[in-house]
This record gives C-alpha cells, structure tokens and sequence, in this order.
C-alpha cells in the first residue's frame, strides 16, 4: 500500500490536487487514453519518478513500446465559450516550473508529450463527448448524496462547496459537450522573482516557438482558481500569474 500510495504524493501531485480543489470546474482526474500509434516514444516520469528525475535531470527516459503505452493527462474540465448551449471539455497536462521536462536546448520533452495528447484526444474526442455526460450525471448524483447525508446527521450541506453550474448543464443534456483536442500546459510552483526571471523565457519559448497552450498560475493555495479555466474575453493565453 505504501508504495502503490508514493507515486501520488509527490511535489506534482500533491500540487495538482491542490489547484483541483480550488477548481470547482474540474470533472476528472488522472485520465488514461489509449495513446495513438506510434514506433517508440519516452515514458514520462510519474509520481516518485518525477521528483527524482527534478534532481537528476540528465537521466534519460526510457522507451515503452506503443502497444503497451497508455497517455495519462492530469486534469478534465469544463468551461464555456460564449454558446449558452455549448460546453467545452478541455484536458490538461500540469508541471512544477522545475521541471525539466520543460526545457531543452533542442525540443523540450513536453513538447512531444503533448504532441501525443493532442493525437489521442483527436482519434477519441467522439468517445470522450458522448460519455463525459455520463460522468457529470454520476458527480451530480454523488453531490446529492453527499448534502443528504450531512443533513441527516445534524451537519449544515451548505459548507460543502459547490460544483461549477456547468456540471449539472451536461448531466442534464442543456449544453452539448464539445472536446478541445489542444491540451493545455499548466505550470505551476513559483514565485514572482522566479516568474519574471528565466522561468518567463521558458513559457515564451513554449508559447512562441512550439505553439503550446501554457498556463502559468504560480503556487497552489494562492489566486489559482483560474488555473483550469479559458479566463472571460481572452484570445490569448494569460501572462503568468506568480499567486
């Protein structure tokens, strides 16, 4: 048990749930996709393995055949885009800012990591909007059930806190689920020296030169209730927000 529980309580990890729990918007969590073919691609570090490999960048990642590889995004959510009958869902890839995945004199590896996500959320966005209703349905359900049981015990259902109204439009079928096969980077765990220092040239290079969608929302706990969600009126990616 302890070791099946090490590879969820790392630096990511424990920070990616604490951007989830600000996120009332977010439907799921660690989603695995059939990865779309390819010869042989790098295993991306999870867990315990990404933190050590914070302290030994230079180690390289071994090869997984591509029938056995499986992609594993971090975070699905929902937003709107204007369209009172539309629901986007979105899938997110998150990653300390020392991470060294994200740089590279060449390509950094995210960039073909998420060049992957992009491939299987396009083969599969067909599958992933007719059944994430369901889900929404089952996360209604468990809400429900949740406020039941601590009325029945004395407790106030209110403290609870609330899920994103869009949840309950895809359960009940008002807003049609649409997928946006463009998975978005979130980077998280800085300051504002380290933001306006050599981590803002690593999220430029990211968003110039690569094309990636890149969200930096500085540390978990602070102003990060924006971290898996299209900011209203934005074209363009958000500047870097060091919360």
């Amino acid at each position: 048990m302890k070791r099946a529980a090490a590879a969820l309580c790392g630096l990511e990890k424990t920070g990616v749930h604490a951007l989830v729990q600000a996120n009332p918007n977010v439907v799921d969590v660690e989603i695995a996709l059939t990865g779309a073919p390819s010869a042989t691609v790098a295993a991306e570090p999870d867990g315990a393995e990404a933190d050590a490999a914070l302290l030994t960048p230079e180690a390289e990642p071994h090869a997984t055949p591509a029938h056995t590889r499986q992609d594993r995004l971090d975070v699905a959510s929902l937003e709107e885009r204007g369209e009172p009958d539309e629901a986007w869902l979105v899938f997110h890839e998150a990653k300390l800012a020392a991470n060294p995945g994200l740089r590279s004199k060449t390509t950094p590896a995210i960039v073909e990591q998420v060049a992957r996500y992009r491939a299987s959320l396009t083969a599969q966005a067909e599958r992933l909007a007719a059944g994430y209703p369901a889900l929404c349905r089952d996360l209604v359900r468990l809400d429900a059930l949740r406020r039941a049981v601590r009325t029945a015990h004395g407790l106030d259902a209110e403290a609870l806190p609330a899920r994103d109204p869009l949840v309950a439009e895809v359960a009940s079928g008002a807003r049609t689920l649409r997928v946006d096969p463009e998975p978005r980077l979130v980077v998280f765990g800085f300051d504002a020296d380290q933001r306006d220092g050599a981590l803002r040239a690593v999220t430029d290079e990211l968003r110039g030169r690569h094309g990636l969608r890149v969200y930096a929302v500085g540390r978990p706990g602070g102003r990060t209730s924006s971290a898996f969600r299209r900011l209203a009126g934005a074209v363009a990616d958000p500047t870097p927000d060091a919360a």
